[in-house]
């Protein structure tokens, strides 16, 4: 059988969320796959190595979901409704990867969690800071932390009780624009 790293991304992150990550062994992953734990093995060092490429994985993707909005030609405030909206759709379509990336902790992988989110949150505080003059006199990292915190819960919220992307959208954009006039001088 050919080894397939993508399949294995798949399965091991579907089993840390299904079954927590302390719970699954690179043993039953490779039971999943119907291969050798030795195969395993021989391409990941660990299981850390392996939740790590799935994080590394999971956030850039993300990152280049929301670097793509930046080349858009628009006001950074339309920037930043976009950004947030796309942040709440990834982690809504991808509900998996969310939870390895925001929600779920371990010691194996929380600096790297951490790390990654850190440089993910690096592209939501610079469109806030290009904003600045719209928002309440407060601290760009505060209102940037806000809006994380505030699309988080949408996200994990909606996560908890699936539905679908095209159900949520509707509900997401004034959610968004809710955000945005809460933090806007009156």
């Amino acid at each position: 059988m050919k080894f397939q790293h993508e399949k294995v991304i798949q399965v091991a992150r579907s089993l840390f969320v299904v079954e927590g990550y302390q719970q699954v062994t690179m043993r039953k992953i490779a039971r999943c796959l119907g291969y050798s734990h030795g195969t395993l093995y021989y391409h990941f060092k660990d299981k850390a190595n392996l939740i790590h490429e799935i994080l590394q994985q999971d956030f850039s993707q993300m990152r280049e979901q929301l670097r793509h909005v930046l080349e858009e030609k628009t006001s950074p405030l339309e920037h930043l409704r976009i950004i947030i909206h796309r942040l709440i759709q990834f982690g809504i379509e991808n509900p998996h990867h969310y939870r390895l990336m925001f929600i779920e902790k371990d010691p194996d992988f929380a600096l790297f969690q951490l790390h990654e989110s850190e440089r993910t949150f690096q592209i939501l505080l610079t469109v806030v800071s290009q904003c600045k003059d719209e928002f309440q006199d407060l601290p760009a990292h505060h209102i940037a932390w806000m809006i994380f915190m505030a699309a988080h819960g949408f996200i994990s919220q909606n996560i908890a009780e699936p539905k679908s992307w095209e159900t949520l959208s509707k509900l997401a954009e004034p959610y968004v624009e809710m955000m945005i006039r809460g933090l806007q001088k009156n």
